[in-house]
């Protein structure tokens, strides 16, 4: 029995309300031939856990997750210390009012090798979001009016702004899809309690909650390579990364939500860990060729993904013709493999590519990083990320480190 413990991969979805993210992990990690796994629903509303327990009957999956009821504040005493390998809690630290006690709560029951996928809203994004709570407060009182006349007088309010506002001059905010339903008004101006959070927030609730920022899935979103400024680009790329994501985010101010990793702080793979790499780096910023190995996604072929045709060229040909999703293939093999691709068709040696007559054009090691990133933004949401860690857990080939926290640096 104990060696089939450590053999299963264990993944809580803290906050999983009617079960999308339970359900999408389990289906998932359900496709990774041979995987031992457990995917655990917690959530405060025994209504909402009800709802996910008939969505997941009326779907009859193969390993299904289960659910418990409970209250966050209450994970370490709910499950073993150290029982996690990936704790997801998307959307849910910034509605409570002690999210830092809950993140470090939630770091007891997390493997030391283990990480946390976190959504937390973004303050810049949602200029506007806070004074309009603030108004509504004041007008349709929680306390005292019944909530479809508060959602009414959402609606009435927003309609009656002038252009000055800053809710209603915010587009990303004003023309959102929650403005479009009921429920969305609720979550976005009647809640009982919400924050957003900036960068330099992040890091301290990280640091606060013994954890580390691994990384952020747009890394791109947040580093000087998107400053179009020359002169400018090459002063803030030479900032610390947790300063170079600030000044990026008060820079465009467009950020309305964070999506992020965290591992323990001790751990190898947080971004403060990695700051002696800067001077090795590329011309984009976040990784070395030589040594960054991509996992892959084992048992799953991503050239048959349904999104693969979205992926930009440069990463398909990496994926078809150079595997470089199939962990076998540091991205420095890769890249040399399509440059020497590009140089067989210059050549003429290669005549199946060189049909067309065009010349070849030099291909830039920037190039090739902006859309492997790219192609991970589309390919690794939940379920394929976790697909990924899972089976790199095991992976004995070039990597340096295992399980999931050198998967989410590495992505």
């Amino acid at each position: 029995a104990g060696e089939a413990e450590r053999e299963t991969f264990r993944v809580l979805v803290a906050g999983c309300g009617t079960g999308d993210a339970a359900i999408l992990l389990a289906h998932q990690l359900s496709l990774i031939p041979g995987l031992r796994f457990q995917v655990i629903g917690f959530d405060r509303s025994q209504h909402s856990l009800d709802i996910a327990a008939a969505r997941v009957a009326a779907r009859t999956p193969r390993q299904p997750p289960s659910f418990r009821c409970g209250s966050l504040e209450t994970v370490a005493d709910t499950f073993r210390a150290s029982w996690f390998d990936y704790i997801d809690v998307s959307g849910v630290l910034h509605h409570i009012p002690d999210c830092g006690t809950v993140l470090s709560r939630l770091g007891t029951v997390l493997k030391p090798e283990g990480g946390i996928g976190v959504m937390l809203y973004g303050t810049h994004g949602r200029t506007g979001v806070y004074a309009m709570q603030r108004m509504l407060r004041l007008v349709a009182p929680a306390d005292e009016d019944p909530l479809q006349d508060r959602v009414e007088k959402a609606k009435a309010l927003t309609q009656a702004l002038p252009v000055t506002n800053w809710f209603k001059r915010n587009p990303v905010m004003h023309d959102s899809k929650d403005m479009e339903s009921d429920a969305g008004i609720v979550d976005l101006l009647l809640h009982a309690h919400d924050r957003a959070f900036t960068v330099t927030q992040i890091f301290e609730l990280a640091g606060e909650a013994g954890m580390a920022v691994a990384g952020f899935p747009r890394w791109h979103a947040y580093t000087a390579e998107r400053i179009r400024d020359g002169r400018l680009r090459a002063m803030v790329s030479k900032l610390p990364w947790p300063q170079q994501f600030a000044f990026v985010e008060d820079f465009f101010g467009d950020m309305h939500k964070h999506i992020f990793y965290l591992v323990k702080a001790n751990s190898p793979y947080g971004i403060r860990c990695l700051e002696s790499m800067k001077g090795n780096l590329p011309p984009t910023p976040s990784m070395r060729l030589d040594t960054i190995l991509i996992p892959g996604f084992p048992g799953l072929d991503v050239t048959k993904h349904s999104k693969f045709k979205l992926l930009p060229p440069l990463a398909m040909r990496a994926a078809t013709a150079h595997g470089v999703f199939s962990g076998k293939r540091t991205l420095q093999q890769a890249f040399l493999g399509l440059r020497e691709d590009e140089a067989k068709a210059s050549s003429g040696k290669d005549e199946h590519d060189n049909k067309s007559g065009n010349k070849a054009v030099s291909l830039q090691a920037s190039d090739f990083l902006g859309q492997i990133k790219d192609a991970f933004n589309v390919l690794a949401p939940h379920g394929l990320l976790l697909q990924s860690a899972a089976g790199a857990a095991n992976f004995k080939g070039e990597q340096t480190g295992s399980g999931l926290a050198s998967v989410l640096y590495r992505h």
